[in-house]
């Protein structure tokens, strides 16, 4: 993950978090390879696991299939909406 990556990522977290509504969770979409370069690269406060699920800035982690892939969206009742992907 390049630095621009997560740089994207922060502010696409920050942006989501801002505009959510009371009933909805921001959620970090993720593969594994990103994940594992997303903890690299932060500090242990950023990427933490609590309760057997797995946090980036306060949000849940949720991991994908798909090679090479970050995203962000809303979640409401299980279901994950308006994703935005986050480009290198």
């Amino acid at each position: 993950m390049t630095f621009e990556r997560l740089s994207a990522l922060t502010k696409l977290v920050r942006e989501y978090e801002c505009h959510k509504m009371p009933d909805e969770n921001v959620v970090i979409l993720i593969s594994f390879d990103q994940l594992s370069e997303l903890r690299a690269m932060c500090l242990k406060s950023m990427v933490f696991t609590q309760e057997n699920k797995e946090y980036f800035m306060g949000c849940e982690v949720e991991m994908v299939h798909e090679h090479d892939y970050v995203a962000v969206a809303y979640a409401r009742d299980g279901e994950c909406y308006k994703k935005q992907e986050v480009k290198s």
